[in-house]
């Protein structure tokens, strides 16, 4: 399930558009009812790629571009409005990281931007240089892969307390039907705490009576698996590995970190003691953490808004250096290091 959220300003629509399909019938509905529009669209690579007029001007890699706008079809609806969107930072970090890094103006000082989903894409500034990752985490912290994963709507657990083998949920609407990810991080977080999982996520047999046949019930209908806490395990240990590296490469100490920004829909909600707890980051961060929102929308917003700030997103995009994770020599033995719990 895709998250779409609108915003009213000044007589100007916003989207935060994460599915093209939802894109195709929000363009056809918005666009008969307003004589004239400006959108702006903010995603990752793939989907402004998917979403252009005319694809071959804009090939997938080639990602340093200038602020542009698109007239007449979008992905086959006739119209004569306005729609822009803004530069990529490489494949596999996109337009909306960009908006986030103007929204939190990340450049004012030895910052880290995090938004921590599928991509899990990081971005530091340090010494008056931009570096960014993106690291292979999976859909887990967003609900993804596991048994009874969902996003975080209604039915959905957001958070978990255990006490004495009694489970207490949090949800939202009138009956829990699955599990997000700030509810599986933070079941973990309990998980660890009461000794119900061991340092390497494995279950202890000896753990209370929720537990049956390698599956922890939170409701008679919602469990946690082996597998799902072996896929938040991967999932934490590239967003851990990641932002070394990038620390790594930009030569920075975490003392001289001045604020870590955690963006994303996901990021949002989840409690910031978990992020430590589980080792998603280190805890020389605690006294850092920002949370920040969705950082797109509000990029979206300053750009549609403050006309002298548009040409700083292409600034930023271009001065940003693309750290390839995969090629670095440190990255998997970080990766191997942060599998386990602390």
């Amino acid at each position: 399930s895709a998250a779409m959220r609108h915003t009213e300003l000044k007589g100007k629509s916003i989207y935060s558009l994460r599915n093209l399909l939802r894109l195709h019938l929000l363009l056809e509905v918005f666009l008969i009812q307003c004589e004239s529009a400006l959108i702006i669209i903010l995603d990752n690579a793939l989907t402004l790629f998917l979403v252009c007029r005319n694809p071959s001007r804009r090939k997938f890699a080639e990602n340093h571009l200038r602020i542009f706008a698109i007239f007449g079809l979008l992905i086959g609806i006739e119209f004569c409005k306005k729609v822009v969107t803004c530069s990529n930072i490489s494949s596999f970090v996109g337009a909306d990281i960009v908006a986030g890094m103007v929204s939190t103006n990340l450049q004012d000082g030895c910052n880290l931007l995090l938004d921590l989903g599928t991509n899990g894409e990081i971005v530091l500034s340090a010494n008056g240089k931009l570096y960014a990752c993106s690291t292979a985490a999976g859909p887990a912290l967003e609900g993804g892969e596991l048994d009874c994963g969902m996003s975080g709507v209604d039915g959905a657990i957001y958070e978990v307390d255990i006490n004495n083998g009694t489970v207490d949920c949090k949800y939202y609407g009138s009956k829990p039907v699955g599990i997000c990810g700030s509810g599986i991080l933070k079941a973990i977080s309990e998980f660890l705490r009461l000794g119900i999982i061991d340092e390497t996520g494995r279950f202890n047999k000896n753990a209370d009576n929720n537990l049956k046949q390698d599956r922890y019930y939170l409701t008679p209908d919602v469990y946690i698996s082996q597998k799902d806490i072996r896929a938040v395990q991967l999932a934490k240990s590239a967003i851990f590995a990641g932002v070394e590296t990038l620390l790594e490469v930009a030569n920075v100490s975490k003392q001289n970190l001045q604020k870590v920004f955690i963006a994303g829909g996901f990021g949002s909600y989840i409690q910031k003691h978990c992020l430590f707890t589980l080792g998603l980051l280190d805890k020389q961060l605690q006294d850092k953490i920002v949370i920040a929102g969705n950082t797109s929308i509000g990029g979206a917003i300053l750009w549609l808004s403050h006309e002298e700030l548009r040409n700083k997103f292409d600034e930023v995009a271009l001065q940003t250096t693309t750290v390839q994770l995969n090629s670095h020599p440190t990255f998997s033995e970080l990766f191997v290091e942060g599998i386990n719990f602390e």
